[in-house]
């Protein structure tokens, strides 16, 4: 099977989210993906401060964590 590059979308504590919590990949007319995710804020735990978390791909369809 072919190997495909991996690379981390999303990281902890990026943009000041605690993590990403059921991170996954939708699919934009053209092709190219897009990440989303429910970003949490102080703990992994806290449902209160949870929020929708997306990461469009940049110009060359590649999305990577900052």
């Amino acid at each position: 099977p072919p190997v495909l590059p991996v690379s981390d979308v999303f990281s902890k504590g990026e943009d000041g989210y605690y993590c990403i919590k059921i991170p996954y990949l939708t699919a934009l007319p053209g092709g190219k993906l897009m990440a989303l995710g429910e970003a949490r804020v102080g703990s992994s735990l806290r449902v209160d401060r949870a929020f929708m978390a997306q990461k469009p791909p940049t110009p060359r369809g590649v999305m990577v964590a900052s």
